[in-house]
C-alpha cells in the first residue's frame, strides 16, 4: 500500500526504499495516511508506510536492517528511515522570522516538535538557511 502522488512520505519512501524504481503494478494507492492506518488496521496481510506521528499501537513496527525504530536509533543515525524538515529563507533571518526559529529551536519549541513526533528528539542546527535537524519519521 503506498501514498498518492505529492506524499512527501511516498517520496521519501521511494527514495530510501525503492531507490526510485516503481512500484509493482498491483499496488494499492491511499489517499491519505488515515486511508493506510485504517486500512492496515483491518487487513492482516497489508502492508503500508506512514510517518512516525501516525503510529497507533495496534501495528507491528517492522525492523530496517535488523534495526529497530526507537529515540536514541534516530538520534544516533542508525535507524535509516528519517527525514529533515528545513525553514527555508533567503538571507540572514530577522524580526518575527528569527524569533519563529529560534523558538522552534529552544527547548519549548523542540517540546513540541517531539509530542508531534512520538518522542523523538531532534538533532538541530542551523546555517545561513536555518534547518531543523532529523525530526525522525
Amino acid at each position: 500500500m503506498t501514498r498518492e502522488v505529492g506524499s512527501g512520505t511516498r517520496a521519501d519512501f521511494e527514495e530510501i526504499i525503492l531507490g526510485n524504481n516503481p512500484y509493482a503494478h498491483n499496488v494499492v494507492v491511499a489517499a491519505s495516511t488515515y486511508e493506510v492506518s485504517q486500512t492496515v488496521a483491518v487487513s492482516p496481510n497489508d502492508l503500508g508506510y506512514v510517518a512516525r506521528n501516525a503510529l497507533g499501537s495496534q501495528f507491528k513496527l517492522l525492523n530496517v536492517n535488523n534495526i529497530s525504530l526507537n529515540q536514541l536509533n534516530v538520534e544516533n543515525g542508525s535507524y535509516p528511515l528519517k527525514r529533515s524538515m528545513l525553514f527555508l529563507l533567503k538571507g540572514t533571518p530577522t524580526g518575527t522570522v528569527k524569533d519563529f526559529i529560534d523558538f522552534s529551536l529552544s527547548p519549548e519549541g523542540q517540546s513540541i516538535v517531539n509530542n508531534v513526533e512520538n518522542g523523538s528528539t531532534s538533532n538541530n542546527t542551523t546555517t545561513q538557511n536555518p534547518g531543523i535537524g532529523p525530526a525522525g519519521g
